[in-house]
């Protein structure tokens, strides 16, 4: 269970990445691995699960600030253009993947 909730995890940011990407280009340039990310030990899964719920909480937060205004303020208080969102993207496919196990 843990697996598919990885991988659907890791196929919905890649999907959002997509979608954003060609509005907010820059940083989102797809990160291609020359190796396949490797497993996680048993003795990691609850670190990379927190790790991996962090992340996703920081990108949902994120998103909803990009997209709403402040009260009197004309520009939202989070851009998507910051390599830092990318990053969280980023990481957040790599994590899921090492969880998620290889297709």
């Amino acid at each position: 269970m843990l697996r598919e909730h990885a991988r659907a995890c890791r196929d919905e940011t890649a999907a959002l990445g997509s979608e954003l990407a060609p509005v907010f280009g820059t940083g989102a340039a797809t990160r291609s691995e020359t190796m396949p990310a490797p497993g996680v030990r048993m003795e990691e899964v609850e670190a990379v699960v927190g790790e991996l719920l962090a992340l996703a909480t920081k990108q949902d937060e994120a998103i909803r600030s990009a997209f709403a205004l402040p009260t009197g303020e004309t520009t939202p208080a989070v851009s998507l253009r910051q390599t830092g969102f990318w990053d969280v993207i980023h990481r957040i496919e790599t994590l899921a993947a090492r969880l998620g196990g290889a297709d």
